[in-house]
C-alpha cells in the first residue's frame, strides 16, 4: 500500500497530473534550478483536496489560505531527498502541499506550514518545513498512516485536516527514535517541546564529558561526574515522559 492508498480520498480528489519542471524553473535561481535538475526526475500532481471534491471547507484568513492541498509524488534520482531539496518545492508553489517521496521498500514525507507574504498577498512565507525520517514500509505503517483515512478522520476544515497532516510527518520521526507508532491525537507541541529538552541536555553531558577529560584534579573530576549523572538522570526522566505522552492514547 502506497501513501495516496492509505489515506482512501474520494476517487474526485485523485489526480495524475504532471508537473513540468520547467514551470518551477520559471520562478527559481540558476543555483535552485541545477538542485533540483540533480535531484528531482519528475513531479506528479497524485491529489488535489477541496472543499468541492472532498466536502471539508475551506479557510482563510489575513494570515493563512487553506483553500486547497496538494500532493505531490515526487521520482528523484537520489534516495533520500535532502532536506533542502524538500524546503526549496515547497517555496514553489502557494497552496499547502504534502511532498512524497516512494521507492518499493521506503518512503519520505514533506509538510509545510505557510502563511499569506504581507508584501505579496498572492505568495506564501514558509514558517516551518518537516521532513520525514527514511520511513521503511510495513504493516505498521501502514495502520500508522491510516490515522488519516478519509472515512474516519473529523475535521471542521482544510486547515485542520492539513495540520493532520503535518503532525503525521513530524511524529513519524517518534518511530525511528522510540520505535513507536505514535497516535495523532498526542500533543505535538508536548512533544516536541521535550525533544528540545533532550537535545539541550545532551548538550550539556557532552560539553561535561569534554571537561571531564580535560580536568586533572580529581575532586573536580568527581564534581563534574556528579553533574554528568544529574544530566544523564534528566534524560532519562525525559524519555520515560516522552514515551508515556508516545503510548498513553
Amino acid at each position: 500500500m502506497n501513501f495516496i492508498d492509505a489515506l482512501n480520498l474520494p476517487s474526485s480528489c485523485l489526480q495524475k497530473r504532471k508537473i513540468p519542471l520547467k514551470k518551477l524553473y520559471e520562478q527559481c535561481t540558476l543555483v535552485q534550478k541545477k538542485l533540483i535538475e540533480k535531484h528531482v526526475s519528475t513531479l506528479t500532481l497524485v491529489a488535489l483536496i477541496n472543499e468541492e471534491n472532498s466536502r471539508i471547507k475551506e479557510y482563510s484568513d489575513s494570515k493563512e489560505n487553506y483553500q486547497a492541498i496538494f500532493i505531490l509524488e515526487i521520482s528523484i534520482k537520489i534516495y533520500p531527498l535532502p532536506n533542502d531539496i524538500f524546503q526549496l518545492i515547497h517555496s514553489l508553489f502557494p497552496y499547502p502541499t504534502i511532498l512524497v517521496c516512494e521507492t518499493e521498500d521506503k518512503i519520505q514525507l514533506s509538510s509545510s506550514l505557510k502563511r499569506i507574504n504581507l508584501v505579496n498577498c498572492e505568495k506564501t512565507t514558509l514558517e516551518s518545513t518537516y521532513v520525514s525520517p527514511d520511513l521503511r514500509k510495513s504493516d505498521n505503517l501502514d495502520n500508522y498512516f491510516k490515522q488519516l483515512d478519509y472515512r474516519i478522520i473529523r475535521v471542521l476544515n482544510l486547515k485542520e485536516y492539513y495540520y493532520q497532516l503535518s503532525n503525521l510527518v513530524q511524529l513519524s520521526q517518534m518511530i525511528i527514535d522510540y520505535g513507536i507508532y505514535p497516535s495523532l491525537e498526542v500533543s505535538t507541541h508536548e512533544v516536541f517541546e521535550m525533544i528540545e529538552q533532550i537535545k539541550a541536555i545532551k548538550l550539556n553531558i557532552s560539553a561535561y564529558d569534554t571537561l571531564y577529560k580535560r580536568e586533572n584534579s580529581l575532586s573536580r573530576r568527581m564534581d563534574i561526574h556528579m553533574k554528568i549523572q544529574e544530566e544523564k538522570n534528566k534524560l532519562n526522566d525525559l524519555n520515560k515522559k516522552v514515551m508515556e505522552e508516545l503510548c498513553q492514547i
